[in-house]
């Protein structure tokens, strides 16, 4: 959820002046449509296991480029640790499409680290969003000089903040109790070993309500509150905005919480999770050795739970909150929305602008041919078919733990920014198409041949194919129709560019 807040940060400033589309695998894209009034697409990520890795793959590559050439975009902001095969071949299908990686600092020394010059040497531009611990990076990224630095970004604005009584009633809360955010997750049976000590040590305040975005459970699903503990559970998105209706806080200490509750002033206990390439522990020391926040050993149970018993203390919370007014504004997000507009108007790393004139078009196209623009395409396809290697025997040697989903034959198309619609679409086991809002014909088509290129043999049923509250028009098969098309087959009745419209790499 990380990376997909941070482009709701920059894609808020580019509103004024340009139409951003968030493209996510996070569930989580299904509140931002309705939220921030942005137009969105949900790309099933692959751990799902829809389909085997090597075509995902090529998956995330056409429909990255059917969104491309819908929108007339010119440039794709990747905001992730390391950008897919799949981001890069779109970027090198066109000659005028511009890709800029939002690489956020503060690295553990993962062997992600090996790849970061590649990487770099293959964007048009490279951004490191400022972070308040940088003090404390001794990653990796710490010492390198290809990336722009920027300020600090949140989606947290106090022009946007909401007065306490009015945040509480959204949330549900008594306003006359003292409230604490919980945002610790489960997934492993040491971070629910760390939220009990946490609800242990709340149930000591007098009369609390503890707050959490989703049901404390086991991992056998087995509820984990202590009994007495008035724990309810809400969500709303951006959260940023109703941080005012509480008392403290207790989190892990990524980057998103530590620019958010600092800014909003609101008393923290950070527990870092040592997880991925976010080094969570030096953020949280640094919070806490300048007198910001809270840290808690997340190895201590029994100092976790006295800490989050002590956060009750007001001398405590007034003390980190009048510490977090010396903190700066957390500006990047304006500052990495101009940077993307800049980079829209700026000549591609790989080919040509469009709006040159006729003949410094010719020339680039005549450069292009020559034998250092053939060394050169040749380098980025290697590039390209290492990384992607490097990735997949990377991910050999270290699996994920996923539950495998089974799907049946059928896939589901749906078209709405409706929440609660997309989110039960999201959740389900089911294969499911997520359409971008007010699209063409043209690219509902590509869409379904995309899908059907990845999937193999589908059945679309007619009454989910498609369907938006305000639009009732069918525009595909009858119900039940089998599609089957190859690879290579142009869906009949398609303009001629669509059949050159996907690209085939080498697997």
């Amino acid at each position: 959820m990380g990376h997909l807040v941070r482009a709701c940060a920059v894609a808020k400033a580019l509103l004024p002046e340009a139409e951003p589309i968030i493209v996510s695998m996070a569930p989580g894209i299904a509140d931002v449509g309705a939220a921030l009034g942005i137009r969105t697409e949900y790309i099933p990520g692959r751990d799902r296991e829809w389909m085997p890795r090597r075509v995902w793959d090529h998956y995330l590559r056409d429909r990255l480029i059917a969104l491309a050439e819908e929108t007339g975009a010119k440039v794709i902001s990747f905001d992730g640790v390391v950008p897919y095969p799949g981001v890069l071949a779109a970027k090198f299908h066109s000659a005028d499409l511009r890709l800029a990686w939002v690489r956020r600092g503060l690295w553990r020394d993962t062997p992600q680290k090996l790849t970061l010059s590649l990487y770099a040497s293959l964007m048009d531009k490279v951004i490191e969003p400022g972070d308040y611990a940088a003090a404390y990076d001794k990653g990796p990224t710490s010492g390198r000089d290809d990336a722009e630095k920027v300020a600090p970004v949140s989606v947290y604005s106090p022009d946007e903040a909401l007065p306490s009584d009015e945040a509480r009633q959204i949330l549900g809360l008594d306003l006359d109790r003292p409230a604490v955010l919980v945002t610790l997750g489960t997934a492993t049976t040491e971070e629910v070993d760390r939220l009990k000590a946490v609800l242990r040590g709340l149930k000591r305040w007098t009369n609390v309500q503890v707050l959490m975005t989703k049901n404390p459970v086991d991992r056998i699903g087995k509820s984990i509150v202590p009994q007495g503990l008035d724990l309810r559970t809400a969500r709303y998105f951006p959260l940023a905005k109703l941080l005012s209706a509480f008392d403290g806080a207790i989190s892990a200490a990524g980057y998103n919480s530590i620019h958010e509750f600092m800014c909003a002033g609101t008393p923290t206990i950070f527990i870092p999770v040592m997880r991925g390439t976010d080094d969570q522990l030096a953020r949280a020391k640094w919070c806490h050795d300048f007198g910001f926040a809270i840290m808690a050993d997340p190895e201590n149970l029994l100092g976790i739970e006295r800490w989050a018993e002590r956060l009750s203390d007001i001398n405590i919370r007034n003390s980190l909150s009048t510490k977090c007014l010396e903190l700066s504004d957390p500006s990047g997000g304006i500052e990495i929305a101009q940077k993307l507009l800049d980079l829209s108007q700026s000549p591609a790393k790989n080919g040509v602008i469009v709006a040159y004139s006729y003949w410094r078009f010719r020339l680039s196209q005549i450069r292009r041919s020559t034998f250092r623009g053939v060394l050169k395409r040749s380098y980025y396809a290697i590039a390209r078919v290492v990384l992607r290697n490097a990735a997949l025997i990377y991910r050999k040697i270290v699996p994920r733990k996923i539950e495998i989903i089974k799907p049946d034959k059928s896939v589901t198309f749906l078209q709405t920014l409706d929440a609660k619609v997309l989110k039960e679409a999201i959740s389900s086991s089911g294969r499911f198409e997520h359409i971008l809002s007010d699209s063409s014909l043209m690219y509902k088509s590509v869409r379904k041949k995309i899908a059907t290129k990845a999937y193999g043999q589908i059945l679309v049923d007619a009454s989910t194919l498609l369907v938006a509250k305000e639009e009732v028009t069918q525009l595909e098969p009858p119900i039940h129709e089998e599609i089957q098309l190859p690879a290579e087959e142009a869906t009949e009745g398609i303009a001629e560019k669509q059949r050159d419209y996907l690209p085939q790499l080498p697997a």
